[in-house]
């Protein structure tokens, strides 16, 4: 049974769930967004443009974080955002979900936004399609997901953070009103390296958003700053390179917005266990017993110029620092 709701009237919808709230309004530039979680009555997303269209060729091998920056502005790589030529609103039901359909036309190419409220969590679920209406081939380099306006705190102090990371170099939190005006960015492939989504939080308020992709394609996920504005931009950019032939529709994945209270740990701790839940995933049953208790160092060295090395002073004085920081089994891998 569904608990899910939704008012509606000319220009905007209202969609309801246990655990939260959503209204959308529409407006010559995209949808204006308002979340608010229903048992702490707090509005994390508050009247902040939502914008979804094709974009310009994306080199997204170059955005990836380098030393707390993106190495490119990936928006500014995507183009400048267009203003559609129409934006529809309209209900959608499909088996028990009940929600709002959104219509952006650009020109011959329509993306359709589908958005719904999550039964159990407070959460804004969504996925998306990009048809051509036109007589003639449509190239469609790039999609651009993009949620403008975006302040959590009083003081403009809100944290981003990345959940995971596989290299050195790469930093996964810290403040927005210190990134540089092309944001940071991480690239993501659909091959299972981390977790694809990033964090808003306000250490003082103690709550934040979580915004997350499930793409069947490579993509990135990006936080702008406006320090005009004391906001900042969150967005998922996916390169596409697909040639649409007329009537053809080309369905963009899912993604969400999620409310937390509280510490941002609980919050990261919780939506991967939800993860688990949903896609079935268990720990084997057969696993030791000492597993728990085992706690990694990694070594990551290159083939080319470090075979054979393991008796450099850097390894061994490596290996000392972390068995003193309690290490008591080592992953040692080469670079690909």
């Amino acid at each position: 049974m569904t608990h899910r709701s939704l008012q509606t009237d000319d220009r905007a919808m209202t969609l309801t769930g246990r655990r939260c709230a959503a209204t959308l309004r529409a407006s010559p530039a995209g949808i204006v967004l308002t979340l608010q979680d229903a048992q702490s009555g707090r509005a994390p997303i508050r009247d902040c443009l939502w914008q979804l269209y094709p974009g310009r060729p994306l080199d997204l091998g170059g955005v990836n974080i380098q030393q707390g920056h993106a190495a490119r502005d990936a928006l500014a790589m995507a183009g400048e955002a267009p203003r559609p030529d129409r934006v529809g609103m309209s209900r959608f039901e499909e088996d028990d979900t009940r929600g709002a359909r959104i219509a952006l036309a650009y020109g011959d190419i329509t993306v359709a936004l589908y958005v719904w409220a999550d039964e159990t969590e407070p959460v804004l679920r969504a996925r998306a399609q990009v048809t051509n209406r036109g007589p003639r081939a449509a190239l469609i380099h790039s999609l651009v997901n993009r949620l403008d306006g975006l302040r959590l705190g009083q003081d403009w102090n809100d944290e981003w953070i990345f959940p995971a990371t596989y290299s050195s170099n790469v930093l996964t939190h810290g403040r927005v009103d210190s990134l540089r005006p092309a944001g940071i960015a991480c690239g993501f492939m659909p091959i299972g390296l981390y977790l694809p989504y990033v964090m808003l939080y306000d250490p003082r308020g103690a709550e934040g958003v979580l915004f997350d992709a499930w793409l069947d394609t490579r993509y990135a996920l990006a936080v702008n700053p406006d320090r005009a504005a004391e906001q900042v931009t969150l967005a998922a950019l996916t390169r596409i390179e697909r040639a649409l032939l007329p009537g053809e529709t080309h369905a963009w994945g899912e993604f969400s917005l999620r409310a937390f209270t509280g510490h941002y740990h609980p919050a990261m701790q919780h939506y991967r266990q939800t993860l688990a839940d949903a896609r079935g995933l268990r720990v084997p049953a057969d696993v030791p017993a000492s597993t728990p208790d085992l706690i990694f160092a990694n070594l990551s060295f290159n083939f080319d110029d470090c075979w054979g090395s393991f008796t450099d002073r850097s390894v061994e004085q490596y290996l000392r620092e972390v068995r003193d920081l309690g290490a008591n089994c080592l992953y040692v891998n080469g670079q690909w």
